[in-house]
């Protein structure tokens, strides 16, 4: 252990350095300091003899004499019996044990009840979600007070941190002291849960409680990795909902963002050029009708004013007059937008993660009431159901690829 490599190795290494020193302390009392105190203080008296049959041994004394001595004299089928216990026990626990438990975990005093929207709406929509977030996360008598935190994009349960975006908030929950606890921190969690997934409607929600110890990942943990994104999104999807129906599975979610909506203008360069307008004039004139243009710069001191000149009218009206609006040509004649483009309404991607040269799409949730290595095994065999479109992959990885590689470790140096 002392050398057991990782994150999980330098969290565990105390364990080993404790009891080594405390080892070669006792050493270092037993054959240094203990024989000078004996030499300095004890003297030798003669023996006292104890009458015999003063005192009988006990039926167990008695007992375990004769174990010993049977022992010792078959010792080849006493190895032998020690050896097939333990072999029984290791039956027995695969027969009736539930699985592992990778790391323990403790009773938590903090929560946090995460919303995310991804329409993305304004601050105003995200704050009267985090006041619904405050009401139901007060509903227990464990909670000793809850602070939001209105445009908070990071994940974890403390107060401030992460990136600023107006689709999220977090509220973060305080419990009392244990003592004054009526029911486990857990149990309340399990209840403000329930109560966000019933009165936070249109958000996705995620309720996390505080982690002790080395960071391990989640205990369900999915990576679907694959080279053309709109199928790894598909499989992902498909995953979620096989996950979904795993007893004790909360808070499944996955890390595909998919960004704000956009008005595409998919545009026929050749078309174009034949009415002699080019990209960058189309471009040009659809700016300044949805942002306005910049009529130019004052001067004011060192340093100049821009003046921008807004769009005019509702932008609304603006974005469904595009595909009539006119462009003029370098002749000055007006044509039609809609004459060599075609304008269509959809979402760009708000990210891309790789991993090995790979897109990947995690899919991620977290376990209540179950242990993980028992849910992990049913979400194996479920998500082993799927077909597997060409040149994709999916992989568990998480706490079960740290669980694996710290095992394998350990049974190497066994």
């Amino acid at each position: 252990m002392l050398f057991w490599p990782g994150i999980m190795g330098e969290f565990m290494s105390y364990l080993p350095k404790t009891v080594i020193t405390g080892l070669l302390a006792s050493l270092f009392v037993a054959l240094v300091i203990n024989p000078t105190l004996c030499a300095a203080f004890m003297r030798v008296r003669p023996e006292r003899r104890i009458a015999a049959g003063k005192r009988a041994p006990s039926r167990f004394l008695r007992a375990y004499e004769r174990l010993l001595a049977y022992s010792i004299d078959h010792y080849r089928g006493a190895i032998v019996a020690v050896f097939g216990a333990l072999a029984a026990l290791v039956a027995l626990y695969g027969v009736f044990g539930k699985g592992l438990v990778f790391f323990p975990t403790s009773s938590p005093t903090v929560g946090a009840s995460t919303s995310r929207r991804r329409a993305g709406p304004r601050w105003r929509t995200t704050d009267a979600l985090a006041r619904r977030g405050e009401e139901v996360a007060r509903c227990c008598d464990n909670v000793d007070f809850v602070i939001a935190d209105v445009g908070t994009g990071g994940g974890g349960v403390f107060v401030g941190g992460g990136s600023a975006r107006s689709d999220a908030a977090r509220i973060s929950v305080n419990f009392k002291e244990y003592e004054k606890r009526t029911e486990r921190a857990s149990a309340t969690l399990a209840r403000i849960r329930e109560g966000a997934l019933k009165g936070i409607v249109g958000a996705d929600v995620e309720v996390a409680k505080e982690e002790h110890g080395p960071p391990t990942g989640a205990p369900v943990n999915i990576e679907v990795s694959g080279e053309d994104f709109d199928t790894i999104v598909r499989l992902a999807a498909r995953v979620k909902e096989e996950v979904k129906r795993i007893p004790g599975v909360v808070d499944l979610r996955d890390d595909y963002d998919p960004g704000q909506p956009e008005i595409r203008v998919l545009l026929d360069k050749e078309r174009a050029a034949l009415h002699g307008v080019s990209a960058a004039e189309v471009a040009g004139v659809i700016r300044a009708a949805v942002s306005g243009v910049e009529a130019g710069v004052f001067p004011r001191g060192r340093r100049g004013v821009r003046h921008h000149h807004p769009a005019s009218g509702d932008r609304a009206a603006e974005l469904n007059a595009l595909s009539h609006m006119t462009i003029p040509d370098r002749l000055g004649n007006q044509v039609p937008l809609g004459t060599f483009a075609r304008l269509e309404i959809g979402e760009g991607l708000g990210s891309i993660r790789r991993k090995d040269d790979k897109r990947v799409v995690t899919v991620t949730g977290e376990v209540q009431g179950r242990l993980a290595d028992e849910v992990r095994r049913e979400a194996q065999t479920a998500v082993a159901r799927i077909p597997l479109p060409p040149r994709t992959g999916i992989a568990f990885t998480g706490e079960y690829e740290e669980q694996e590689k710290n095992q394998r470790f350990l049974g190497r140096r066994s």
